[in-house]
């Protein structure tokens, strides 16, 4: 809308609204060249600390999108707040995002749809349930707890999908449990997910085929680089590359704040 604006002289006005995830948490792989997409148009990490408005800013002036920009801030809102410190009702996106604890979750387990994994659509816990039916979930469960994830643990569960991947099946699955939403790391969480399943599940498989982007896999354009990272590159160093990405990604963007209050 605003590459649009930008040709044809138009103005664009942002009502601001707060990021669910808040504004100081930064995660995940900013996009390797090639692997921009649909689901990913400009180099960002998935977790990016913006507000809509702020991210606004930055795209019209790191792409010269020459778009009169107005964004009308928000009243009351700090960087520091999740969903829930807002007070604000939720409003599901989608049928797959049915509560703000969805949408935490997802920044990491959403690695899972281009999986051969149910990433626990078609059941009342979306994105916090994934499994199998051949999973052995308690060997998988005991590997994620061991590993101790900041402000997350793992339990048994088994769950049927009405639709989707193994729908009417019987899954032997894990269910993600945040203990610390202010604590948890969804992007760490979910390679460190892949990477379990990778080793304990002797099924698992990633899906290669081009995806809506026609350049490459929904896998590589969620994970911002080739699909082989994640057999090739430890989960830990996988995050040690994010932390470097972030740091940048912090140095550009924090001129685009409109709210400093923590």
């Amino acid at each position: 809308a605003m590459e649009a604006a930008g040709e044809n002289g138009l103005e664009v006005v942002v009502f601001d609204r707060p990021n669910p995830l808040g504004g100081l948490v930064c995660e995940g792989i900013v996009q390797q060249t090639g692997y921009q997409s649909f689901v990913g148009i400009k180099p960002m990490p998935v977790r990016y600390g913006l507000t809509i408005g702020e991210l606004a800013g930055y795209l019209n002036s790191k792409y010269h999108l020459n778009c009169r920009l107005t964004v009308v801030p928000m009243k009351n809102w700090r960087r520091s707040m999740l969903w829930d410190d807002t007070g604000l009702p939720w409003l599901p996106t989608s049928p797959n995002m049915p509560s703000w604890h969805t949408a935490l979750i997802y920044a990491g387990t959403c690695l899972l749809e281009g999986t051969n994994v149910s990433e626990g659509r078609g059941t009342t816990s979306p994105f916090r349930f994934f499994g199998a039916p051949d999973l052995n979930n308690n060997m998988v469960v005991n590997k994620l707890n061991r590993l101790q994830l900041p402000g997350v643990k793992f339990r048994p569960v088994w769950f049927t999908p009405q639709t989707d991947k193994y729908a009417g099946q019987v899954c032997a699955g894990v269910d993600l449990v945040v203990t610390s939403e202010s604590q948890f790391r969804s992007w760490l969480t979910g390679v460190a997910i892949l990477q379990c399943l990778i080793e304990s599940y002797s099924s698992f498989t990633i899906e290669r085929k081009v995806d809506f982007s026609g350049a490459h896999s929904l896998f590589e354009s969620q994970l911002g680089m080739r699909w082989e990272s994640i057999y090739t590159t430890d989960w830990q160093d996988l995050a040690a590359i994010s932390d470097e990405d972030c740091r940048k990604w912090a140095d550009e963007s924090k001129i685009y704040w409109i709210y400093r209050e923590i």
